[in-house]
């Protein structure tokens, strides 16, 4: 991981450019074709083409990993995908390999990218999505956080959820739940270090009203009344802020 400080209390900025030239060069890839999105739109780590023929799991396993240990340190762009390949570890096919490919031409025309932070007076918040039974395999949906402070994000997850939602505004409201999670601990971090001894509140972004509405009111809906009992937490901690263009 390379840090570089730009005076005393200036920029930090953070990146794994040396780290990327490696694995470039591990998997003869220094003279690709550069392309400008980690996957494909649309694509799917469902197999079920005739031509669809396996390849070696460790080697598979171990691009896979090696690319996800650079999406965990300093490249949340690369997240969605890496995480979407890694589902097929335990049987990686042909497309898999050439998708996990796709992701270090992406990192080789992006290589120079970083994470800055500086001072920016702005307390931490967050930014949270999720499609909706975009697997075509199991049709679950995925969703994704991302929290910002210092005038960049330094903590973000992407994964599938555990469960087959029947609309977008359960699917999104899942996510805000997983979101608010990760901001209760975050919190309780910053003030335990001493960064944020007063504990603001945490803005959570969202962009489904429905969602937002359901996480304020506590009143029981037949249209919900299927929801987890675990996913509710979030009404016991959020404060909504609707804000108007």
């Amino acid at each position: 991981m390379e840090i570089q400080r730009q005076g005393e209390r200036g920029t930090i900025s953070v990146c794994q450019k040396q780290y990327i030239k490696s694995l470039l060069e591990k998997y003869n890839m220094n003279q690709c074709r550069p392309v400008s999105t980690p996957l494909n739109p649309g694509f799917q780590i469902r197999c079920d083409s005739d031509n669809c023929a396996e390849v070696d799991t460790t080697d598979c396993q171990s691009l896979i990993g090696s690319i996800m240990y650079l999406a965990i340190s300093t490249r949340p762009d690369i997240m969605h995908s890496i995480s979407k390949l890694a589902q097929r570890n335990s049987n990686p096919h042909v497309e898999h390999e050439s998708g996990a490919k796709h992701i270090l031409r992406y990192l080789s025309k992006t290589i120079d990218l970083k994470l800055h932070y500086r001072k920016t007076g702005q307390r931490l918040h967050a930014f949270v999505d999720a499609d909706w039974a975009n697997d075509s395999l199991d049709r679950k949906s995925y969703s994704g956080y991302c929290f910002y402070l210092g005038g960049s994000a330094f903590s973000w997850e992407s994964k599938k959820q555990g469960l087959v939602a029947l609309s977008s505004t359960e699917t999104e409201y899942i996510a805000l739940s997983t979101a608010s999670r990760e901001a209760i601990y975050l919190r309780r971090l910053l003030k335990e270090i001493a960064f944020h001894p007063k504990a603001e509140p945490i803005e959570i972004n969202g962009d489904n009203l429905s969602a937002q509405q359901i996480a304020s009111n506590p009143v029981h809906h037949k249209r919900t009344k299927h929801v987890d009992i675990k996913y509710h937490h979030i009404r016991e901690y959020h404060h909504i802020t609707e804000r108007k263009a």
